[in-house]
């Protein structure tokens, strides 16, 4: 028995040593002096490395991690560019920073370097004789390192140095091989646990300040893994107050918090504590977050305090939502040209993390028509591991026109919509990715006011004529709003009793540089469909939801979902509004509705393009707004029959004025095709010509937080 027993612990002794091997035995010895001129590292850099594995070693791999900013395709690019840093990307050619100069010897002899293909922050040492367990080898080099730009935690800002990876040093040997991944900023760059003798040679006047320990006036020590890190700087006050040791968690958590709520962290309502608050969001769907807490997943609602009180708000509060319930009240303004001015209440639930049933509401009273108007939502969330169900229910009413003659009361059309929904959406695995999959069923269930002249005997009125319908919308959209190069497809199926409408829209972004300018394109496909035979009757009555090469105006909105200051205005700055929808061209739709001109009931295509004007020619720039250059190129079934209204292909080019971020947008275009500029001649009779073709549009999406668009379906 005794035997046995000792067998067992012979079996778990090397059990252990296998799930455990010794580390190894490093001892650095290095002398380097810094260049503030040339931003630059010279050294002279030795080690002597124990082999305490089980087996002999044949190579010794050697980790170069300043190559992580020698260009813009290496991890360290990568990374930042998944979390919304483009600033490194676009660094200039000077900013990037390298190691070179390398002249290996192993016990005194020179070696030949062997360079992984792919791999250049490592490099391989072969051995000319095996390394056997317990013995040590000798390991010299120089090395010249040009230090990089500090874009974050590693670098240079004027004559200020935090050198966190700048010299060489000796690969992790783990269970499984040679630890070789590239520099991460947000994880363990594993390197073997060493001791580290460094002389450093400043110029006069720099302060130094480490994570390892002053032995001398340039004379430092230091043990562990992560090598020593140091700060050079003629500000006393940085060397002594920058925390080698916490900056860098600190600065990935700013990183982190800014990524996933832009709009929230440069609030200044957001929580003293990212990493708690970031973790009560994230849970939700089980998505690991860097540097977070001490693990990098949580169990459903662990962080959230099931007795949380009821607090009232004002407009928005993202602090202490793991003690409070939110209840936000704040004013609610709205306009159009019939109700005029609306005044109200907005009063809405929403904070981070979302609440399961969630809801807002803004009822309004309409100065102009003395009704009654406004809007309101609420949903039910469901989150699951990656995904985010959300069963809806939405509406809203207001006026969409008047009517006034003489000898009777003045007349305001209503409309009335509800809107059920089911969402989903589905999240990628990676905290760090900006992509999803919006799948949405809904409804729109509209009544809306028309009237009608009658006669009698004795008199002559008007009264109301309610019409109703329903509309139901299928939609399926991919994107991406990474920093770099965003991007969206989506798929929209609308449809009715007597008709399908199919359509396609693609949009990317190309950027020029790390700021948010650069040429945006949109491309369009839709295909119409009768599913009953085409009569006179159904023609005319499906005529609205028909395609439109132009800007539609508000009689085009067939499902009111766009916002116009006067929806039913034929004439007038206010009927020149459009939304961007089918064709997008930015002739309004009302310059052809008599013709007929520029919508079809079969198909039609359409490419818009936009593109920034750069800075230093923006002199809107101060005032938040922008200038583009349009460009729109589109073209449907009646161009290509035998009789064409026109050519087959249009289009107009002109100057995008974008103010507030892009909420009003103003278009003038300058070329366009001949049918268009004949028609505003013939509308214009010689008068006014020139702003008769211009066109705005006012988006409201421009208002809403990106936080809410980036994690949860609208």
């Amino acid at each position: 028995m005794k035997q046995l027993y000792c067998l067992f612990f012979m079996v778990g002794m090397a059990l252990a040593g296998m799930a455990q091997r010794p580390s190894q035995e490093v001892r650095y010895h290095i002398q380097a002096t810094l260049n503030a001129n040339t931003k630059s590292i010279d050294g002279q850099w030795e080690a002597v490395y124990v082999n305490h594995a089980d087996s002999a070693l044949h190579s010794i791999w050697i980790m170069l991690y300043p190559n992580a900013f020698a260009s813009d395709r290496t991890n360290y690019s990568e990374e930042l560019l998944r979390w919304g840093n483009t600033k490194y990307y676009f660094g200039k050619e000077e900013e990037r920073g390298w190691i070179d100069s390398l002249n290996f010897t192993v016990d005194g002899a020179n070696i030949v370097l062997e360079k992984s293909q792919g791999k250049i922050e490592a490099i391989q040492l072969k051995l000319e004789k095996p390394l056997q367990s317990g013995d040590s080898v000798h390991i010299a080099t120089t090395f010249f390192t040009q230090i990089p730009y500090n874009f974050e935690n590693n670098g240079y800002k004027e004559n200020d140095f935090v050198l966190d990876v700048w010299c060489p040093l000796i690969a992790e040997l783990g269970n499984s091989g040679w630890y070789l991944k590239p520099y991460s900023l947000f994880q363990y760059n594993k390197t073997e646990n060493a001791t580290f003798s460094v002389k450093l040679n400043t110029p006069n006047g720099f302060h130094i300040g480490t994570n390892g320990s002053q032995t001398n006036t340039n004379e430092f020590q230091y043990s562990g893994s992560d090598g020593l890190k140091w700060t050079a700087s003629r500000n006393k006050n940085f060397a002594k107050n920058y925390s080698l040791e916490k900056s860098n968690v600190d600065s990935i958590r700013v990183i982190v918090a800014k990524k996933l709520f832009p709009d929230v962290f440069h609030s200044g309502k957001h929580p003293q504590n990212p990493s708690q608050w970031l973790g009560q969001v994230y849970q939700r769907f089980q998505r690991p977050v860097p540097f977070l807490a001490d693990s990098l997943y949580w169990k459903r609602d662990s962080s959230l305090n099931k007795n949380r009180k009821l607090k009232l708000g004002l407009l928005y509060d993202y602090r202490h939502t793991d003690q409070y319930k939110y209840l936000f009240l704040s004013p609610a303004v709205g306009f159009n040209n019939y109700d005029k001015f609306m005044v109200g209440a907005f009063i809405h639930n929403y904070q981070l993390p979302q609440e399961p049933f969630s809801f807002a509401l803004a009822p309004m009273y309409a100065t102009g028509s003395k009704k009654f108007a406004g809007w309101g939502q609420m949903a039910y969330n469901i989150w699951q591991t990656n995904m985010h169900w959300q069963i809806g229910f939405a509406g809203n009413s207001y006026s969409i026109s008047d009517f006034d003659i003489p000898n009777y009361p003045k007349f305001y059309q209503r409309m009335w919509r509800v809107v059920p929904s089911v969402n989903v959406t589905i999240l990628d695995k990676e905290a760090a990715s900006t992509r999803k999959l919006d799948l949405g069923l809904r409804s729109f269930i509209l009544s809306q006011q028309r009237y009608q002249q009658y006669s009698t005997l004795t008199d002559t009125g008007y009264n109301n004529l309610t019409m109703r319908s329903t509309l139901f919308q299928l939609s399926a959209q991919l994107q991406d709003t990474r920093k770099l190069y965003p991007y969206s497809v989506s798929a929209v199926a609308d449809a009715g009793k007597e008709f399908l409408r199919l359509g396609l829209t693609g949009k990317y972004f190309l950027n020029y540089d790390a700021s948010t300018q650069g040429v945006s394109a949109r491309i369009f496909a839709g295909k119409f469909f009768y599913l009953k035979n085409q009569t006179n009757l159904i023609l005319s009555n499906n005529r609205a939801y028909n395609f439109t090469l132009n800007g539609p105006s508000g009689a085009d909105d067939y499902s009111y979902s766009g916002y116009y200051v006067g929806r039913s205005e034929t004439s007038g700055w206010m009927s020149q509004q459009i939304m961007e929808r089918d064709g997008f061209f930015k002739v309004p739709m009302t310059v052809f509705r008599s013709m007929n001109f520029g919508t079809s009931d079969n198909w039609l295509a359409a490419l818009n393009l936009a593109a920034d004007i750069p800075d230093d020619y923006n002199f809107l720039k101060k005032a938040d707004g922008t200038i583009k250059l349009f460009f729109d190129l589109g073209t449907y079934a009646d161009l290509w029959s035998d009789v064409p209204p026109a050519g087959r292909f249009l289009y107009d080019v002109g100057f995008q004025i974008s103010l507030c971020k892009s909420l009003v947008n103003i278009y003038v275009p300058v070329l366009y095709s001949k049918v268009f500029r004949d028609r505003f001649k013939n509308l214009s009779s010689g008068q006014g010509y020139f702003w008769k073709t211009v066109s705005f549009n006012i988006n409201l999406s421009a208002l809403q937080s990106r936080n809410r668009n980036s994690l949860w379906p609208q």
